[in-house]
């Protein structure tokens, strides 16, 4: 079964779970790409970015090139 990619929050949704609602800018991803990625991610210790096209990829740490962007959740909360 196919899975979701959104590029704004770094994520992947199971398309065989109902969400109540999804980021704007999903994208249809294969399964294949989607095991690929996670292996990436979870044996060799890479991290999730997002090409300029929106497309989920797994890189080294510390490669963000031109053609990528990361982008993290960085909302902060204030304890007061």
């Amino acid at each position: 079964m196919p899975y979701l990619f959104s590029p704004s929050e770094l994520a992947f949704y199971h398309t065989g779970i109902p969400y109540p609602t999804l980021p704007e800018d999903v994208r249809e991803i294969a399964d294949e790409e989607h095991e690929a990625i996670m292996e990436g991610l979870l044996r060799h210790g890479k991290v999730l970015r997002a090409s300029h096209q929106g497309a989920p990829m797994a890189v080294e740490r510390d490669v963000v090139g031109s053609d990528q962007i990361a982008v993290p959740n960085t909302a902060q909360h204030e304890h007061g």
